[in-house]
């Protein structure tokens, strides 16, 4: 379980030919390892569905079930789910390519713990404040106790992109600022702990991050394959400094 929060399982990115127009469906498809678990890391969905997959069998119950009574509800988040069975749903934004036209969107008739999350910037923001500075008892789950686990670098991050071809041969040059905790990536630059994240399915982009020990942050959506180009100037002018974790995306995530 730690290792697949940490991306550190050897996992893929997602196996092959594990989608389609309900989902994901890895049904008949091996899932390969393709380092030493726990040796580096390579970003993994396929991570966490493994964790969803494990709280599934261990609750007894659907992973969107027990997200809802575990942490959307008790938090407040009532615009977030994991199901998505019809585009026709009010409010729902409507994802734009690169040059701007609309995008049909891709349904979920079962929870994708690694992309079927829908929600908004505000219910986020509740999961990255509680993270940020916890109460001493909070009532859904995440204390002090949870959010040094999640928040607490395990492993740096590198420059293998694992949805790629061929990137289990990419040499590895560890990132000197950017790492991964249990959930949380983390960034340490001129003595500053920053803790984020980031989502990307195609025209939806999103980005997360906050300074647990002044407790400021941000968090940003967008409808547009470009939407990613947003987050630098976003941080930079809510917050000022500097960015090595977006630099790593650009670099990493946004190169092709």
């Amino acid at each position: 379980m730690r290792q697949a929060l940490a991306h550190t399982a050897g996992f893929p990115n997602w196996r092959p030919d594990c989608w389609d127009s309900d989902g994901w469906n890895p049904e008949g498809k091996e899932l390969l390892t393709y380092f030493e678990p726990g040796d580096q890391f390579g970003y993994s969905d396929e991570g966490y569905m493994y964790v969803q997959h494990v709280v599934e069998h261990l609750t007894g119950r659907s992973g969107e079930s027990h997200m809802h009574t575990e942490l959307f509800r008790p938090a407040g988040m009532e615009f977030s789910t994991y199901l998505c069975t019809s585009d026709q749903v009010p409010d729902m934004a409507t994802g734009h390519d690169e040059h701007g036209q609309p995008v049909k969107k891709q349904m979920y008739k079962s929870m994708c713990s690694a992309a079927s999350l829908h929600s908004t910037p505000s219910d986020i923001a509740k999961i990255l404040c509680a993270s940020m500075q916890p109460g001493p008892s909070a009532g859904w789950h995440i204390n002090a106790d949870l959010t040094n686990e999640m928040t607490t670098a395990q492993v740096p991050v590198n420059d293998t992109a694992s949805w790629h071809d061929h990137w289990q041969n990419v040499p590895i040059t560890d990132d000197p600022y950017v790492s991964w905790g249990l959930g949380w990536a983390t960034q340490n630059h001129n003595g500053s702990k920053a803790i984020w994240h980031w989502g990307d399915n195609g025209p939806f982009k999103a980005f997360a991050l906050g300074y647990p020990e002044v407790g400021i942050g941000i968090v940003a959506m967008a409808n547009g394959s470009n939407g990613f180009k947003l987050w630098s100037t976003l941080c930079s002018t809510a917050m000022g400094g500097e960015y090595p974790c977006i630099d790593w995306l650009n670099r990493v995530v946004y190169t092709e």
